[in-house]
């Protein structure tokens, strides 16, 4: 790992990023949001944690599963499909995850079986694209392969679009879909270079084979776009109470 190669920051990117969300889990589980501060209104609850550690534990399974691929799995044919299979899992494994608190704080407790609906919907979709990814086509067409993970990430944005007119556009959510919006065109960013191959495409003299790949930039962003959401959700439950 210490060497430089070509997947050094494809593998300490996502390993730091791994990390960074163990560490959340725990900042979580001892966080307190106002509610139970001096300054929490009488009466007031906490939104619930578990969506939170459902998002985090989908950004640690992915950033793992990508680190394991990416050390493993490039370097030993005999393990690279069967790596390569886990590492889409753990991709799916961070959109579904992420739609967890988007769903559940979004609708609230005032909708309870749309709620429900979205997030078994949500999950079918994603165990749908799970299996398609265990497929042999699934990794040798590039660009449907990225359409399935835009598609089930943007049910998620769907489900959030709905909950904003269901509140008739209360700034709680409306705030939510802002950050989702910058979490979104994070990946977006980071989906686009790695789908055009910039910028080694155009420089293809392995000019970008150590550092400043596609990939590489698309790892970075996957990191930046999950800890964007971390910060929307959490300032969410932070600072809101019902009761």
């Amino acid at each position: 790992m210490p060497q430089l190669h070509n997947e050094t920051v494809n593998v300490w990117t996502h390993l730091l990023g791994c990390a960074g969300f163990v560490t959340m889990l725990f900042y979580v589980a001892d966080a307190t949001c106002d509610a139970e501060g001096e300054g929490g209104a009488v009466g007031a609850e906490c939104l619930e944690r578990w969506p939170l550690y459902v998002f985090l534990t989908s950004a640690t399974v992915c950033l793992g599963t990508s680190t394991v691929y990416h050390l493993f799995g490039t370097a030993n044919e005999k393990w690279e499909i069967a790596l390569r299979n886990v590492d889409y899992a753990g991709i799916v494994s961070l959109i579904v995850g992420s739609c967890a608190p988007v769903v559940q704080y979004g609708f609230g407790d005032a909708y309870p079986l749309t709620r429900l609906v979205y997030m078994l919907a949500i999950g079918g979709l994603g165990a749908a694209v799970l299996v398609c990814s265990l497929t042999p086509w699934f990794d040798r067409h590039n660009g449907l392969r990225i359409a399935l993970f835009v598609a089930l990430a943007l049910s998620g944005v769907v489900a959030l679009l709905h909950a904003m007119v269901a509140h008739d556009f209360s700034p709680r959510v409306v705030s939510m879909l802002h950050g989702v919006l910058a979490m979104g065109g994070t990946y977006l960013l980071g989906v686009g270079v790695y789908a055009t191959h910039f910028p080694e495409s155009l420089r293809p003299a392995r000019t970008f084979d150590l550092i400043g790949s596609s990939h590489c930039i698309w790892h970075v962003c996957v990191v930046l776009a999950a800890l964007r959401h971390y910060s929307t959700v959490v300032a969410l439950w932070r600072d809101s109470a019902h009761g």
